[in-house]
């Protein structure tokens, strides 16, 4: 499934969720000059595909909620 796009004037906020029986989320946040990724979780594959598309030389910022399996399995 492709992500979900949200998108502001100084940022996109990107929305993955993982295609498991859990249906997490995971947000990443472009910016022009970086780009934070908050609790990627189960969406790994999806999110790097994504993030060599689209990373270009910005610095990558990760960001964990809470230590739980499902936040923190494919970073």
């Amino acid at each position: 499934m492709p992500p979900q796009l949200i998108v502001s004037t100084s940022y996109r906020v990107w929305i993955f969720t993982s295609k498991d029986r859990w249906a997490q989320n995971a947000f990443l946040v472009e910016l022009e000059s970086k780009i934070l990724l908050v609790d990627p979780g189960r969406c790994g594959i999806e999110i790097r595909e994504w993030l060599l598309n689209h990373l270009g030389g910005r610095e990558l910022t990760i960001v964990i909620t809470h230590f739980h399996f499902d936040h923190v399995r494919d970073v």
